[in-house]
């Protein structure tokens, strides 16, 4: 096993067609690849009490969680994640959720799937390339595709 500091956790929302980016502020927080066949791992995250109603409603609904999630530095690219909350506990901080997850994509989902979208809206040549460039740096807009995608396999249609 690997255990990761977690320096930035969001949820993401579907609500109308459109991603909800929802930050949600960390007391604490640590990740662990569990190096598993499964490629489970897990999140325990301290968040304050007032974000405890929307992973109630979430577990409750049975509805996995998409989350973003930067590990270590928060310079690193942000990985996208579904999961569902295995625990909670009450501390006197906030609460401790507990979170199954596992990795959405890999890098070069990513890429494949920029690359699809390009050639779907119509560029080829250096045009291609620079678009790609772009979008390959503009980490919300990758998230945001990523949870679309996700949101769709689920068959969520909010």
């Amino acid at each position: 096993m690997k255990t990761f500091r977690l320096v930035s956790f969001q949820c993401l929302e579907q609500k109308d067609g459109e991603i909800v980016h929802l930050p949600i502020p960390l007391k604490e927080g640590l990740i662990i690849n569990r190096e598993e066949k499964d490629g489970s791992w897990l999140i325990n995250a301290v968040v304050d009490r007032d974000q405890e109603t929307w992973f109630i409603h979430s577990r409750d609904q049975e509805n996995p969680l998409v989350i973003e999630v930067i590990i270590t530095d928060p310079r690193n690219e942000p990985a996208i994640m579904t999961g569902t909350v295995m625990d909670q506990s009450d501390l006197s901080e906030g609460i401790s959720l507990l979170i199954k997850a596992k990795m959405a994509g890999g890098q070069e989902d990513v890429s494949q799937m920029i690359l699809e979208d390009l050639a779907k809206e119509g560029y080829t040549g250096s045009e291609m390339i620079e678009e790609f460039q772009v979008r390959k740096k503009n980490s919300r807009i990758r998230s945001a595709k990523m949870a679309q995608r996700i949101f769709e396999s689920f068959g969520s249609t909010n």
